[in-house]
């Protein structure tokens, strides 16, 4: 066991409280600071692979996660003229393979109760400034804190840890398309299906996604294809409510049953690549330093095997910046593979271009159904690699 360190994390959300849950099993002493007052209380709908689940599994969630979330066994698609867009069933990798839609709160909430140091962490607190050779933090009100053996960097797509270091940075590119999503009453529309809608270049997407509190409603998670600008400025239900039903009338009866003024939450998408996710004492992990489309569903995978990795690899080695380095260098290529993946697709599943939208009409899916892609899908959903 490696000399207990003084680690700091920037950042209450996924990535920051697995990587927290397992540092303080292996006794390392964690500060966490968190920019919101009120951490967690936002979010829509999220999907988890099996791989996803098992990594929860060892976070000793896995029973609350099946019991509040809902299990999703087919990914399905299709176009307005009714043509097979994609379709994929888990439990053709292996039998009684699955996915859980869960609530982006339910998660939250079920990670943090597994988190010691839940009560002590630093919300309302931004940090302004962290010295990867020092190790001391200095925050929005000048205020210093440390110094620290580690800095974790979990402060999401937007990182503000990231924009400080231009010298890590290779890529960090905002795509002009977004998705605005919203929870509705569950009214058996879905099954155990993420169902997909395309029409042209617009597309919408629902899945259940079960409840957060015992006794609280089940509901499904909607997602709308929409513009970057459009996210920033229209996030209620009512302007939105046409569009989505004449995408997809089956949703039309949750539509209608909902309030106008739902609100609608922004997601931008970006595309970040760093050229190594450590510098001196400071590591970067999750969404800070591999953002990118969701049209894998890959990122919180992603984020809760850098946690997983950063712990091992501090476990193996006394010396925390040879940790750091092994880190690196062990996530790079699983993360680089999944990041080419994703840009590859993603202009031909989000882009305003006509073309590409009748590319994917004609060819998605038989190609989906394609013996190569099964396997391909297979290994990304099913195996995580």
């Amino acid at each position: 066991m490696p000399n207990t360190l003084r680690i700091a994390i920037i950042g209450y959300g996924i990535a920051g409280i697995a990587a927290a849950i397992g540092l303080r099993r292996q006794g390392h002493q964690i500060e966490h600071f968190e920019a919101a007052t009120e951490p967690g209380t936002s979010g829509a709908g999220l999907l988890l692979h099996p791989p996803t689940i098992a990594l929860l599994d060892h976070l000793d969630i896995g029973a609350p996660l099946r019991t509040l979330g809902a299990r999703v066994s087919r990914l399905w698609g299709q176009n307005s003229s009714g043509r097979c867009i994609m379709d994929f069933r888990y439990d053709h990798a292996q039998a009684d393979c699955f996915a859980i839609g869960i609530q982006r709160r339910a998660l939250f909430n079920l990670l943090r109760d597994q988190d010691p140091g839940r009560d002590s962490v630093c919300c309302g607190v931004t940090i302004a400034h962290a010295d990867e050779n020092t190790g001391m933090l200095r925050d929005g009100n000048d205020g210093r804190h440390g110094p620290f053996d580690i800095i974790i960097a979990a402060d999401g797509a937007n990182s503000a840890t990231r924009r400080q270091r231009a010298m890590l940075v290779r890529r960090d590119h905002e795509y002009p398309w977004a998705a605005l999503v919203c929870l509705l009453e569950d009214q058996e529309l879905c099954g155990e299906t993420l169902s997909q809608h395309f029409h042209g270049t617009h597309h919408v997407s629902y899945w259940p996604v079960g409840t957060d509190a015992a006794l609280a409603p089940r509901r499904i998670s909607i997602a709308i294809k929409v513009s970057a600008t459009d996210a920033r400025s229209r996030q209620r239900l009512g302007p939105w409510r046409d569009r989505i039903a004449s995408l997809c009338p089956t949703l039309r009866p949750a539509l209608h049953s909902a309030d106008s003024d739902t609100p609608m939450l922004p997601y931008i998408y970006r595309d970040v690549v760093l050229r190594r996710y450590t510098h001196g004492r400071l590591v970067v992990i999750g969404d800070a330093a591999h953002s990118m489309s969701p049209q894998l569903g890959q990122g919180l995978l992603l984020a809760l095997r850098d946690a997983q990795c950063l712990a091992q690899s501090l476990a193996r080695d006394a010396d925390p910046v040879y940790a750091l380095h092994r880190f690196d260098s062990e996530r790079r290529e699983h993360v680089t593979r999944i990041q080419r993946l994703s840009r590859w697709l993603t202009p031909i599943f989000q882009s305003d271009n006509f073309l590409l939208a009748n590319l994917r009409d004609t060819v998605a899916g038989p190609l989906s159904r394609s013996a190569w892609t099964q396997t391909r899908m297979t290994r990304m959903l099913c195996d995580g690699e």
